[in-house]
């Protein structure tokens, strides 16, 4: 045995040390192996766990405007432009969500200021609406090829046509189809042919109420538009104006007459009689009958003149009617009894409807307008053996104001055509005698009680006249009447 030295034995320990860890170590390989494993995967795990919730936030983030544009763009299509975004940032989407929002709000002003537009534009139409049905003229809007746009109610009361039914289409068509109103479509085509700037007419119709007088005037509109280019066409009635004209005119004509005239007759036919009584007596042969066939023709002219002054002066008065609520059907029978024994007219016939209502009339102006017309109408029918006179009432229908119809209609030749629009007039007559007056004082009196009388031929023969009377309020009469009980039919 040598001895070693100290150096070679702690190496030596030092290498048995060594041997034993590795040794140790060689043992705790695996162990080691798996825990690093393990701890790396652990880790790994969380690592991409954490960098994938970052992704999905900082996604969600990035993504969150780019959602909320497109809420705000289906809320904007759906109408709601109301809806603001959030700003988050001050990138571009950010830049983005505030160009969104002003939009929104622009789209809002504009949406708004529309809406009052249209309210305002509704307000002026309906106020236009309104003050054009409530204008006492008719207003026609036409096209700029003459076809008619609208038109207002009063349009249709005064034409007594229902113009809806010529909308869109031209207004030649309106004369076509009613012959009456042909003056008025060829006047209205002649200006817009001629694109005329402002014109005024003086139209007269033959309408089914008599002569009908209209002043029409129309303005070619400003060419802004083809929907708003065209015409403007108003027309008033002025009948009811001429006529009264026309009466007061004749009025004062009977005055001057029922004075001037009048007062010199009273002399001539005293004068007359005078010569008559003291100088026909001591005349003979031919001289009496000359003096007897003057003096009679001076007296018989008098009486005649006094006549006619009379019913100038008659007509000439003013109404003094009381009105009162009335039977009708009543006041007709007593009337018709008073003329039961009248030869001309062979069979009497009363049409009248139980359920007419009272009406609010003078029965005194009414009994002469009906004389007058049943004198008329036996006078019109003397010398048919069938002459047959029929009154017949109902209630009104598709008129705004409630009233009565009273026609009086007889069998004999009618009216004269060229004299059914002006047969009312003072001294229009088909009679060999008369002054013409009767018709003319009956619708004064109607047209005092507020209705209206019209006269036209009856296409089966025979004249008919058509009388319109006011509803009374009240619902039972206040004014006595004498008469017959209410039957249906007379004869």
């Amino acid at each position: 045995l040598y001895p070693l030295p100290l150096r070679y034995s702690r190496l030596g320990e030092s290498v048995q040390s060594a041997s034993d860890e590795y040794n140790r170590l060689k043992f705790l390989r695996q162990p080691l192996k798996l825990n690093f494993v393990i701890t790396l995967t652990l880790v790994t795990l969380m690592t991409t766990l954490i960098a994938l919730w970052l992704a999905i936030y900082s996604t969600r983030r990035l993504v969150a405007p780019l959602r909320e544009l497109a809420e705000g763009t289906r809320a904007v299509a759906s109408g709601d432009y109301l809806k603001q975004l959030p700003v988050h940032s001050t990138d571009e989407l950010g830049v983005l969500v505030s160009s969104f929002n002003q939009m929104t709000n622009q789209i809002r002003l504009a949406q708004e200021a529309t809406a009052n537009s249209q309210q305002q534009t509704e307000a002026q139409r309906t106020y236009l609406e309104t003050v054009l049905t409530h204008l006492s003229s008719g207003v026609l809007s036409l096209a700029k090829d003459g076809t008619l746009r609208t038109h207002n109610t009063i349009a249709e009361k005064i034409l007594a046509v229902d113009l809806t039914a010529f909308e869109q289409r031209p207004i030649t068509t309106l004369g076509d189809t009613h012959s009456q109103l042909t003056p008025l479509s060829s006047a209205i085509t002649r200006h817009t042919q001629h694109n005329d700037q402002d014109w005024q007419d003086q139209i007269v119709l033959a309408s089914p109420y008599g002569r009908q007088t209209l002043i029409c005037r129309g303005t070619r509109l400003p060419e802004t538009t083809d929907t708003l280019s065209g015409y403007v066409i108003v027309f008033d009635d002025v009948s009811a104006l001429i006529r009264a004209q026309r009466d007061a005119a004749w009025g004062e004509v009977a005055r001057r007459l029922a004075h001037e005239i009048k007062n010199p007759l009273t002399p001539i036919q005293l004068s007359a009689e005078r010569i008559r009584a003291k100088y026909l007596k001591h005349l003979a042969g031919d001289d009496q009958a000359t003096l007897d066939r003057a003096t009679r023709t001076i007296i018989a002219q008098v009486d005649l003149m006094k006549s006619l002054v009379d019913a100038f002066s008659h007509y000439a008065q003013p109404m003094q009617l009381k009105p009162v609520t009335t039977e009708l059907n009543r006041l007709l029978q007593d009337i018709i009894e008073l003329h039961r024994q009248n030869k001309k007219i062979n069979t009497f016939e009363l049409d009248l409807d139980d359920t007419v209502p009272l009406v609010r009339i003078d029965p005194a102006g009414i009994r002469q307008v009906l004389n007058n017309l049943v004198i008329n109408a036996a006078d019109a029918m003397a010398g048919i053996p069938s002459g047959r006179l029929t009154l017949r009432t109902h209630q009104a229908t598709g008129s705004k104001d409630r009233s009565v119809v009273l026609e009086v209609r007889d069998t004999g030749p009618g009216f004269p055509q060229e004299l059914l629009g002006s047969i009312f007039d003072p001294y229009v007559t088909t009679k060999t005698k008369g002054a013409g007056l009767g018709l003319a004082i009956a619708r004064r009196i109607i047209e005092e009680q507020g209705g209206s009388i019209r006269a036209e031929n009856d296409p089966a023969g025979g004249a008919l006249v058509i009388i319109q009377l006011p509803v009374s309020l009240d619902t039972k009469p206040t004014g006595p009447l004498e008469g017959i009980t209410n039957t249906a039919s007379s004869h």
